[in-house]
């Protein structure tokens, strides 16, 4: 049986209730608890989140991707990534909800590359070693649930300026999980590049070559960033966002195999489905087969 992952506003609503300030922030019971804490998979065409989870324990679905957090954690969830959450019963924290306009709105108070990585890429950062970041998140989202529940002049400006400190703070995470987990790439610029044109270019099947030349760096120096940053050579990382997309087509629309692998950028569907097999084990029809069961 096909699995229906809904597109929503908030969830379960089909509309962002916030929509006038675009900027929503709540209790993690507030949505949870009513849903006998489970938040089943769905996914927001325009929203981006961030879920603090302050104590309790959650399993986290982003796309194919499952992890067990427990205790002080964050999650951040661009627009089109598919999630859902199993909360442990009375778990604390809140859910930070961003409109498209309010992402374009933080663009233009800096470099609007600064943070990028943030909005583009789920991620789950645990900051139960991280005592004094932990704080300062407090203080922000503490401020933040005064200005959304006051009626105060210039409120979105308010808010808006205490979301940038917020968004700050991930990013910075974001940099130290990477330095903490692998040697720290010459250029986080340069490779957060080459993610935007992965974006960009991956149904078009770009070599390592390409994206180099586009970067104005060697193929060896793209390589050694990605080796040092993901511990993969460029290609892998290319290939992971084409199957990446794959999965996500696969459980979550009722494509047929060959549009899929057509809108994929190939042009025979039994060579997708040869690349599929080899890099995941099995093809395509079986592991759509098995995720819907």
């Amino acid at each position: 049986m096909q699995q229906y992952i809904p597109n929503y506003g908030l969830y379960g609503e089909s509309r962002h209730s916030a929509a006038a300030i675009g900027i929503h922030i709540e209790e993690i019971e507030e949505r949870s608890r009513g849903q006998n804490w489970v938040i089943k998979p769905h996914r927001h065409g325009n929203l981006f989140q961030i879920l603090c989870i302050f104590d309790g324990e959650a399993a986290v679905q982003l796309d194919d991707k499952r992890h067990n957090i427990d205790g002080w954690s964050l999650v951040t969830i661009p627009l089109g990534v598919v999630h859902g959450f199993s909360f442990k019963p009375d778990s604390e924290g809140v859910v930070v909800t961003l409109s498209e306009d309010t992402l374009s709105s933080i663009r233009q108070l800096q470099d609007a590359d600064y943070l990028r990585p943030v909005f583009e890429n789920a991620a789950v950062i645990d900051l139960e070693k991280e005592g004094d970041q932990r704080r300062q998140l407090q203080q922000y989202l503490a401020l933040m649930r005064y200005e959304f529940s006051a009626a105060n002049d210039a409120k979105f400006t308010s808010l808006l300026l205490l979301v940038n400190l917020l968004l700050i703070t991930v990013k910075r995470q974001l940099d130290y999980q990477v330095m903490d987990t692998a040697a720290a790439p010459a250029n986080l610029r340069t490779f957060d590049a080459f993610r935007r044109l992965i974006e960009k270019h991956f149904r078009e099947h770009w070599q390592v070559a390409d994206y180099a030349k586009a970067l104005n760096i060697s193929t060896s120096t793209l390589n050694r960033m990605c080796q040092e940053r993901f511990g993969s050579n460029a290609k892998g990382i290319i290939v992971a966002r084409v199957i990446a997309e794959a999965k996500r087509r696969l459980v979550y629309t009722q494509q047929p195999l060959d549009q899929i692998a057509y809108f994929l950028g190939y042009k025979d569907p039994a060579y997708f489905s040869r690349v599929f097999k080899k890099l995941e084990g099995q093809s395509p029809g079986n592991y759509r087969r098995e995720k819907q069961l």
